[in-house]
């Protein structure tokens, strides 16, 4: 998904405007493991999240039909190692929802000490 976005702001920028290469570099394309469990892990700490407030402007856009059935997403529930759904789920239940998927990471980073391990 971040190859597709990164080829498409090189294509076609928003609004005229050239991308500048220096600027290429933050594309999440880019970013190490480690950079993209700390972002998750900062959405998934969002007070709204948390509180599954539906009102919140950022829960809605995470809730839309796509971001539900995205092949990505879709049933996380059932893709997710189960061992670790369950051991989280002591703590809090879990849906099938983006939302609950974004506090699950958050969840895990904060509940087993830090980030995982990749090779």
């Amino acid at each position: 998904m971040e190859i597709e976005d990164l080829i498409r702001s090189l294509v076609s920028p928003h609004g005229g405007n050239t991308v500048q290469l220096g600027d290429l570099i933050h594309h999440p394309f880019f970013w190490t493991h480690e950079s993209r469990f700390e972002f998750l892990v900062d959405v998934g700490n969002n007070p709204d999240i948390e509180k599954r407030n539906s009102e919140s402007q950022i829960v809605k856009a995470l809730s839309c039909n796509k971001a539900a059935t995205e092949k990505h997403f879709y049933q996380w529930t059932k893709k997710i190692d189960q061992d670790v759904l369950k051991n989280m789920e002591k703590r809090r239940p879990y849906e099938d929802t983006v939302t609950d998927l974004l506090r699950l990471i958050r969840n895990v980073g904060a509940h087993y000490g830090g980030k995982p391990q990749w090779a």
